[in-house]
């Protein structure tokens, strides 16, 4: 999670959130019982889902920004000259 904050790249921002997904449906289901293994799929089904919308966000974000700034490379990086 610490990745998370101090990525300074879109795209390791959210390779690191789906590893951070990943690692807590791992800690949901660890005690192997029915029910703590059909919450962790449902985690990861759920969070799935809802970091894919995000991700859709981020590249429409990033296309639009792409077609503004000098250096669409750029576009992917919070701070300008990283």
């Amino acid at each position: 999670m610490l990745l998370v904050v101090t990525s300074n790249n879109l795209i390791v921002m959210w390779a690191a959130i789906e590893a951070t997904t990943l690692s807590s449906a791992f800690l949901v289901g660890i005690y192997g019982q029915r029910s703590s293994l059909e919450a962790a799929w449902k985690y990861i089904i759920i969070c799935t889902v809802g970091v894919a919308f995000g991700l859709f966000g981020t590249v429409l974000v990033y296309a639009n920004a792409a077609s503004v700034m000098p250096q669409a490379e750029m576009a992917i990086f919070w701070e300008r000259g990283s």
